[in-house]
């Protein structure tokens, strides 16, 4: 448990210094671009005259940087809906191999997981748009979940096999801020709180004597888990 939380203060400290290293970019590119100076015959100089924004893109595609690092593939498509929202859906694959231990016996668990997280994205701040700036996001996530598993325990009665089909859903709420990087390129930067339940609490397997046992899933099914995450891609 101190291995996992030390690990989520490291990415999370990465998260953060990420997170203020390109507001301060975006900052400089506000107020250099926040207006132009107008020159009158009578010699009157105004301040400044507001323009609009400078980008109109209305859609992007990303992809999970840190997914991929745990085998995770992942493809983001974000559609703006007004000035200031746009909608989000995340489609995802997991395949996951552990050697794992159930009832005393050494097992093989395969994990083949097909998601999708569909969110809503508000942008905060006068200066926000669509698709670029601070923005607050509450998700939903459904996913279906197909296990094997092989257990060797050394005699008919302990070696058998498991395949179990079952959905996982959950919820819960994002923060993060997405640039445009030369109006074109996306980097989106988030980071939330969530909890996922499955329908499923236990696996049932089938040994060589014949005999059928239930055992505990060999991972969490319900709780409580942070999501972060870098997200990049194209803007159009």
């Amino acid at each position: 448990m101190q291995q996992v939380f030390s690990n989520f203060m490291q990415k999370a400290a990465l998260f953060c210094g990420l997170l203020f290293c390109f507001s301060t970019v975006e900052a400089q590119d506000l107020a250099s671009n926040r207006g132009v100076e107008l020159v009158r015959p009578d010699g009157y100089y105004p301040k400044y005259s507001p323009q609009k924004p400078t980008h109109e893109r209305k859609a992007a595609v990303k992809t999970h940087l840190l997914n991929l690092a745990i085998g995770k593939f992942s493809l983001n498509g974000e559609v703006a809906v007004s000035p200031k929202n746009s909608v989000q859906l995340q489609a995802s694959y997991w395949a996951w191999n552990r050697s794992v231990d159930i009832d005393n016996s050494n097992a093989d668990a395969r994990l083949r997981s097909l998601g999708f997280t569909p969110e809503f994205r508000t942008y905060l701040g006068a200066e926000a748009q669509a698709l670029k700036g601070f923005y607050l996001a509450p998700y939903l996530n459904l996913s279906f979940i197909n296990i094997e598993v092989d257990v060797d325990g050394g005699t008919p009665a302990t070696t058998g096999f498991s395949r179990n089909r079952f959905t996982s859903y959950g919820g819960g709420i994002t923060f993060g801020h997405q640039f445009l990087i030369k109006d074109r390129f996306a980097l989106d930067l988030f980071l939330g709180l969530g909890g996922f339940g499955a329908d499923v609490r236990r696996l049932s397997i089938t040994y060589q004597d014949n005999t059928v046992e239930e055992a505990d899933i060999p991972f969490p099914v319900v709780g409580v888990v942070p999501r972060f995450g870098i997200a990049t891609g194209f803007a159009f």
